[in-house]
This record gives C-alpha cells, sequence and structure tokens, in this order.
C-alpha cells in the first residue's frame, strides 16, 4: 500500500546532527499518592482490545508486559476475555454507559468510574494491587534530522531507496506508542504512561512516499521497548 506524504516532511541534502535525548510523553499521569508495590505483589493484566490494524503488535505487547513485570519480582495474571467482557459490560451498564447515545461522544468520567468499579472488583476477587490496561496508539512523532522522537523513545526514519544517509527531515509523522493506564485495588489512580514503540511508515526517498513497513512487528523488541519506557513507574522504583 503506498500513499503520498501527508505530514510536514521536507527531504533535502544535510550533515545529519545529533538527536537530542528523547522526552517522555508530556501527558504522562501519576496519582498523587501513587507509590510503586512491593516486590512479589500480584498484578492484574486486562487483555488489550485487539484493534485489526495492530492486533500482531498487540499480542507482542500482552507478553511482553507480563514477562517484564514478572522479572521485575511481581506476580502476573491476565484476566480472559469472556470474563473481561462480561465484567467490563456490567460496570459499563451500571453507570449508565460510557458513550453518549446521541452524539456517540465519549463520557471520560463514566468511563473512568466505570474501570475504576472493575478494577475494584477485579481485586478485591484475586487480591491484586492494581489492574492495568493495555493498548498501542497511534501517536504524533517529531522528526529531526534523521530520527524521529516521541514518548520517550528515538529511532532512525525508517527508508528505502536512499543510497545516502545525508538527508533530513522536518515536521511531523505518526507512530505507535504502548499505552498503560493502571488503577489501584481501591479503584484509585496509579498512572497513565506512553512509550514509544514502533514506526509504522517508511519514506521511499526515490519517489518521495510513505508507505507501510512490510516489517512491522517482525520481531518483538521495538513493542519491547515501547512497554519497557511506559512502565518506568514500577520499574524504575
Amino acid at each position: 500500500m503506498r500513499t503520498l506524504i501527508s505530514t510536514t516532511v521536507v527531504l533535502v541534502l544535510a550533515t545529519a546532527c545529533a538527536a537530542p535525548v528523547p522526552k517522555a510523553a508530556t501527558d504522562n499521569v501519576r496519582g498523587k499518592n501513587f507509590t510503586a508495590p512491593a516486590v512479589g505483589a500480584l498484578i492484574v493484566l486486562l487483555p488489550p482490545p485487539q484493534a485489526k490494524k495492530v492486533e500482531a503488535g498487540e499480542s507482542l505487547m500482552a507478553a511482553q508486559l507480563g514477562a517484564q513485570l514478572q522479572a521485575a519480582g511481581y506476580r502476573v495474571a491476565t484476566l480472559t476475555r469472556p470474563n473481561y467482557n462480561e465484567i467490563w459490560s456490567q460496570e459499563v451498564a451500571a453507570v449508565g454507559g460510557v458513550f453518549d447515545q446521541t452524539t456517540g461522544a465519549s463520557k471520560a468520567e463514566a468511563y473512568a468510574l466505570a474501570l475504576s468499579n472493575l478494577a475494584r472488583r477485579v481485586c478485591d476477587e484475586a487480591k491484586c494491587v492494581m489492574v492495568i490496561q493495555q493498548r498501542l496508539v497511534p501517536r504524533t512523532a517529531r522528526l529531526d534530522g534523521s530520527v524521529v522522537d516521541w514518548d520517550g523513545q528515538s529511532r532512525s526514519v525508517p527508508v528505502k531507496n536512499a543510497h545516502t544517509r545525508e538527508f533530513r527531515f522536518s515536521g511531523t509523522t505518526t507512530a505507535l506508542s504502548v499505552e498503560l493506564l493502571a488503577v489501584m485495588a481501591n479503584g484509585g489512580m496509579g498512572f497513565r504512561t506512553y512509550g514509544g514503540a514502533s514506526l509504522p511508515f517508511q519514506t521511499d526517498v526515490q519517489e518521495s512516499v510513505n508507505e507501510l513497513r512490510p516489517n512491522l512487528f517482525s520481531n518483538d523488541q521495538e513493542v519491547a521497548d515501547g512497554v519497557r519506557i511506559a512502565l518506568q513507574p514500577l520499574l524504575g522504583k
């Protein structure tokens, strides 16, 4: 699949400059009273949403999330999808729905309350300390020279048909990040964080077009990096 570049991308001959250290996402949030749970505590993961275009990446994310939490000393369980669907539908009904029936707009407060109630319910039954919702989400990344920075991540611009590395990009592009939303056993906010994972498009330098990367999600290293960055409230304790 080939599409014209829709972002503000300028290609010129230039000498690549050293990229600055990527900054954490500015919209990362930690609960006011959040402290990382003790090693050995049980954390329950909600299943990823199964978005068709990134489902392969979601599988890698789920596996990495469990593995990295276990490596940090936590016990990990994943709520089965049938159980999650049943509990979530009940909590959504209890708050009167999470979408406006007229406009279809998301009701943020109702969604937060339903998720809070779900976390309390699950942790009461499973004796866990935290529930984590996991998603792969599109994010805006900044192009600077031959690198792309977003959500604590820095990667080289994926290119093809480039006969030299002396090129420079500027503007923005679409990237994928791991989004983790942690809710504590008492229903309170734990954290919401983003970790830069993958760049879904590569640039054909010769044709000046963006294309979907054929090797996207071919291995789990990119997603593993995104999980590690997003887990800093726990891994960096």
